[in-house]
């Protein structure tokens, strides 16, 4: 990668950067998130300053921390209790009681999705635009 291309990428991956810290800030404000938020707005303190361009991928980053999380969700659904019991032979088997169905997700998935579809067009349409003599 040259260094005109890796410069021409640095603005984009920073607000992308910053998106996710913030996003992912959101997500787990009450264990390690007020951490992420914390960073997230000490680097765009520097990112304003510089004026560097792809803002837009701010929304792509911000989305995709919440993309993953319904993705998980939507796989391994998280147990709200259980039990076990054990059989005359000794072995223990363990009931799940699903915290909730996977389709319940599926609304925060979609949102999710379509603000990272929305942030890279909007993203690729402003290249354009700034590209255009």
């Amino acid at each position: 990668m040259s260094s005109g291309s890796r410069g021409q990428w640095q603005g984009p991956l920073l607000w992308a950067l910053w998106g996710a810290l913030m996003g992912f800030g959101l997500l787990g404000i009450f264990s390690i998130g007020i951490v992420m938020l914390v960073l997230g707005l000490a680097l765009l303190v520097p990112l304003v300053r510089s004026k560097l361009t792809g803002t837009w991928m701010a929304l792509v980053g911000a989305a995709t921390p919440w993309t993953a999380f319904g993705v998980g969700g939507m796989i391994s659904p998280d147990c709200a209790s259980g039990g076990s019991t054990i059989t005359p032979s000794g072995e223990e088997h363990f009931s799940c009681d699903v915290l909730s169905s996977p389709t319940e997700l599926l609304p925060l998935l979609l949102v999710s999705v379509t603000v990272i579809a929305i942030g890279l067009v909007l993203f690729v349409l402003s290249r354009r635009r700034s590209q255009v003599p």
